[in-house]
């Protein structure tokens, strides 16, 4: 898939390399549940056992920029995500748009769950006064890249119908969500 994505916001080292590490015990623990069939644990639906392997662990995403919609104050930010993973060996990747609303969503879904509530890390506060300008956007940008991170460490969380949902992975979920998909543009 080429060079991994990474933002401005990182965790410090030594933390990134534990939970990378924690990570990837996990996501083998789980794949072994997967390969033999079994019910896999946390907020996993029976969907994700169809998912191949290397699409899990190859799964990167990047909130890497943004863009102002509407005009005066009915204007908001969309900020971009870079989705990649390798499907069948071979490198998959688009663009989709999301609202900082939407994340807020997915964050209340997640830590709904029983099983992910005590992984979830904190959200990005909400600034009501500062919304309209491009240093705010730029910081929460940064915001929403270093929390979407810290979600994809785990991999429960990374494999749930709600992160497959807001990441475009998984359009048949039947999970309800008050979120929409925004449009995507595949750019392979």
């Amino acid at each position: 898939i080429g060079t991994p994505l990474t933002g401005s916001a990182r965790l410090p080292l030594p933390q990134l390399i534990v939970e990378k590490d924690r990570a990837y015990d996990q996501q083998q623990q789980l794949l072994s549940s997967m390969a033999a069939g079994g019910a896999a644990q946390g907020a996993l639906g029976a969907s994700q056992r169809s998912l191949q392997p290397e699409t899990l662990t190859s799964l990167q995403a990047a909130v890497f920029d943004h863009e102002m919609c509407g005009g005066g104050s009915d204007a908001w930010w969309l900020y971009k995500i870079r989705v990649e993973y390798a499907q069948g060996g071979r490198p998959v990747g688009f663009t989709l748009k999301r609202r900082y609303r939407e994340f807020r969503a997915l964050h209340q879904h997640l830590r709904g769950a029983p099983q992910l509530a005590a992984a979830m890390p904190d959200f990005p506060p909400r600034h009501v006064l500062l919304r309209q300008g491009e240093r705010f956007a730029e910081k929460r940008q940064m915001e929403l890249q270093a929390y979407l991170q810290r979600l994809l460490v785990n991999v429960h969380i990374r494999c749930s119908n709600e992160m497959r949902y807001f990441l475009n992975l998984d359009q048949s979920c039947d999970v309800p969500r008050p979120y929409s998909v925004s449009s995507s543009s595949a750019t392979l």
